[in-house]
């Protein structure tokens, strides 16, 4: 005698929000969340440039375990930013003159 069984698993996840929502304080609610290379890859720029963006608070990070988490939507902002910034030939930094 011969007796066989099936057995399914079926894992649902959360439909509200995607697994890398976390919650950004600064945003006020769930977003996504980046890891620094995936920012830097973004924003097209390079890591160390997406460390100066949150030193001086242009984008939105948490600190997550061991890592940080940056929120992609500060990113778009960042970027859509820079973009004008280009376009308009405007710059925020001031030189003196010797």
């Amino acid at each position: 005698m011969t007796i066989e069984t099936e057995e399914s698993i079926v894992i649902r996840a959360d439909t509200e929000f995607p697994p890398s929502a976390l919650w950004c304080p600064a945003c006020g609610r769930h977003v996504e969340m980046v890891t620094l290379e995936q920012a830097a890859q973004i924003g097209g720029v390079s890591p160390r440039t997406v460390c100066d963006w949150m030193e001086t608070g242009l984008v939105h990070f948490i600190e997550v375990g061991d890592g940080l988490s940056i929120c992609r939507p500060s990113l778009s902002i960042k970027r859509a930013a820079s973009r004008a910034t280009f376009s308009t030939g405007k710059t925020s930094l001031h030189r003196r003159k010797p």
